[in-house]
């Protein structure tokens, strides 16, 4: 799904620049979605432990 929203990104702004600006603000929002799913994952096994 991310490589497909980079193609996106690309096709729609030629230019260098914005490109890769959108393609890194893509990475840091799917980095951040899988540390918080991560956390939340983290969360559901210790309650399943206590």
């Amino acid at each position: 799904m991310l490589k497909s929203l980079g193609n996106l990104s690309k096709s729609k702004n030629p230019a260098g620049g914005v490109k890769q600006e959108s393609t890194n603000h893509q990475i840091t929002i799917f980095f951040l979605a899988s540390i918080k799913a991560a956390e939340e994952l983290e969360t559901a096994v210790i309650s399943m432990w206590l």
